[in-house]
């Protein structure tokens, strides 16, 4: 955080990776078949990395 350049890393990380986000968000957006199989992958991850941290502690 004391480095003069942090934000500008910061946002030039997400200027470089703008495209793939747009990507993502036209097919996350989209009525593709996939979608529903997407969402369960990510409810599955999340739920994975709760327990995952649960058990951590």
């Amino acid at each position: 955080m004391e480095s003069q350049d942090f934000q500008s890393a910061v946002t030039e990380a997400v200027v470089d990776n703008q495209e793939a986000h747009n990507t993502m968000a036209d097919y996350f957006f989209s009525d593709g078949p996939a979608i529903s199989a997407v969402i369960m992958a990510l409810a599955d991850a999340f739920y994975e990395a709760a327990i995952d941290q649960r058990t951590d502690v």
